[in-house]
């Protein structure tokens, strides 16, 4: 009897701690807050470096790196990959971008990442809102 008790307990609390981690609605137009963040410390000549000469085997610090921001990025809806093994491709695209882009090394790795994988992986548009009626 008392579990059942806790089972109506938690189902009752779900939706009221789903509700208090949403963001707050934004009015389609309006300015978005900003938000502060911190990024790793590595820089970009590091993230290059691992990543002109991969292990043989195993993963090494650009594949750790790429998978952490690609899944990052993937679970906060930045990029939309479309198969299951996309993670190897997800690395071939950053070394490649990496080696084609030297005059971007001054930005963090994070975001040459998230821009390359835009570029290869994106996202659909929104649906269009239906009309006030």
């Amino acid at each position: 009897m008392k579990m059942r008790h806790i089972w109506a307990l938690a189902a009752a609390a779900l939706p009221l701690a789903a509700a208090q981690a949403q963001p707050p609605v934004q009015a389609p137009g309006a300015p978005q807050p900003r938000r502060s963040f911190v990024v790793s410390p590595i820089a970009t000549p590091e993230l290059v470096t691992s990543c002109a000469d991969p292990a043989p085997t195993g993963v090494d610090t650009c594949t750790a790196y790429v998978w952490g921001v690609a899944d990052a990025l993937s679970m906060n809806g930045q990029i939309c990959p479309s198969t299951e093994d996309w993670g190897v491709d997800s690395v071939a695209i950053v070394r490649l971008y990496l080696a084609t882009h030297q005059s971007e090394y001054r930005r963090h790795p994070a975001f040459l990442i998230r821009e390359a994988l835009q570029r290869e992986h994106p996202c659909p548009p929104a649906p269009a809102a239906p009309p006030a009626g």
